[in-house]
């Protein structure tokens, strides 16, 4: 389900909102935050927000390896999480 194209192309449109909510240039915390109350009722606890930064580090990182430039490893990153969220349980049986 998550590779599905459906569920990458609503990412896309959630890492859009997000860069809306809390500005393109803002930090990953923010990102983060944002990108829960907008897929979930509530905000991210500590030990999520941490796995999500370890996370679009480690992602970004790989991006850059294959030769991504900057901007586009940075963007890529960003759209995984949003693919997982719109995939996990707690969004489909928000209820």
């Amino acid at each position: 389900m998550m590779n599905d194209g459906f569920i990458l192309d609503r990412a896309g449109y959630l890492v859009a909102r997000i860069a809306e909510i809390a500005g393109s240039d803002a930090p990953a915390v923010k990102k983060i935050e944002a990108s829960y109350l907008l897929a979930f009722p509530r905000k991210p606890k500590a030990a999520e927000v941490q796995l999500a930064e370890t996370h679009l580090q480690r992602q970004k990182g790989i991006y850059l390896a294959a030769n991504e430039p900057p901007p586009q490893a940075s963007a890529k990153s960003n759209a995984d999480p949003g693919s997982m969220l719109l995939s996990s349980n707690e969004f489909l049986y928000i209820g």
